[in-house]
């Protein structure tokens, strides 16, 4: 297939093949006319990288595990093929440890935001200077003395 039937094909844009062969990660032949011809493989590789950028996973990412893929294909080793598959577990790993840490620091934003039992209602007493208002966390700052 030529670039442009694999880009509507698997949904990929140009570029995205373009950088990927540029990566050496994926090597078309080229056809007697010039054109670039990708094979199975390069389609599986794009497929791949597709489904892990659809995901999120940043191209370095998928750049690594396509490294280690292609050293599997060529070598036939079983440790590679493992390593490709738990670099993958890995990062799966990091996002949901890096999705807990935002959701205990989410939690923790509410919890300081309910405790100032904030009284003000239709304009913040912060941005009336004038106000009598009893506001918490202008009493947080006098209480400080900044």
């Amino acid at each position: 297939m030529k670039r442009s039937e694999v880009s509507k094909y698997l949904g990929i844009h140009k570029n995205t093949i373009l950088y990927y062969e540029k990566c050496g990660l994926i090597k078309p032949k080229r056809s007697a006319n010039g054109y670039r011809e990708y094979a199975k493989e390069d389609m599986i590789k794009l497929a791949f990288a597709k489904k892990m950028l659809d995901g999120g996973v940043p191209s370095s990412l998928i750049k690594k595990a396509l490294t280690t893929y292609s050293a599997w294909k060529y070598n036939r080793s079983i440790d590679d093929c493992k390593k490709t598959f738990l670099g993958v577990e890995s990062i799966a790993l990091t996002i949901e440890e890096e999705i807990e840490e935002k959701k205990r620091l989410a939690s923790t934003l509410r919890e300081n935001i309910n405790s100032f039992n904030c009284t003000c209602t239709e304009r913040c007493n912060l941005l009336d200077a004038d106000s009598d208002a009893d506001c918490p966390l202008i009493n947080l700052v006098e209480r400080r003395d900044v």
